[in-house]
């Protein structure tokens, strides 16, 4: 091998590992007095697959403030919200937990949810799949993965992307 695609697995290596030993959210209930309810993110980066999406974003939103989020779409907007609120986390104990919740809080609730990751679609009564401003497909889960198109094709690389392992030597 030569020596940059060395430095570039050594990299890789490294931020996985970083991302492993990232503390995970406190999920046992017990009840915490932060000193203020500030938020705050330092060099927060995050990618879907290959994509980075949110690239060493630094904030302060101070506690009973009101705080806008602009720009383009596809920029990061609802990324960087979810990540402010620990909607993710990392990846598998809280969102189990999480989707229980969410399932609790909804009940006999009409919900409209965007959603880029498996466990959060695929019990939902429909799926509007939207591609260049129109409806592409329509349906239920387990009808869209019988279906050929970009439904099956995203929870397809989903999966396959989940699957991947990284190993030290």
């Amino acid at each position: 091998m030569d020596s940059a695609l060395l430095r570039v697995v050594d990299v890789s290596v490294t931020r996985a590992q970083e991302i492993l030993d990232t503390p995970q959210m406190d999920i046992t209930g017990e009840m915490i007095t932060p000193e203020n309810r500030d938020l705050a993110a330092e060099n927060v980066e995050f990618s879907y697959e290959k994509r980075k999406v949110i690239d060493g974003i630094s904030a302060q939103i101070p506690e009973k403030s009101t705080t806008a989020i602009v720009g383009p779409s596809g920029g990061g907007k609802t990324t960087l919200v979810n990540l402010l609120a620990r909607f993710w986390d990392v990846d598998p104990e809280n969102e189990n937990d999480l989707m229980k919740a969410i399932q609790a809080l909804t009940e006999e609730k009409t919900v409209i949810m965007i959603a880029h990751r498996l466990k959060t679609v695929e019990h939902a009564d429909q799926i509007l799949v939207v591609d260049h401003g129109k409806i592409v497909q329509q349906g239920a889960h387990e009808n869209l993965m019988k279906e050929e198109g970009i439904y099956r094709n995203f929870i397809s690389e989903r999966r396959e992307a989940a699957s991947w392992k990284v190993k030290r030597s």
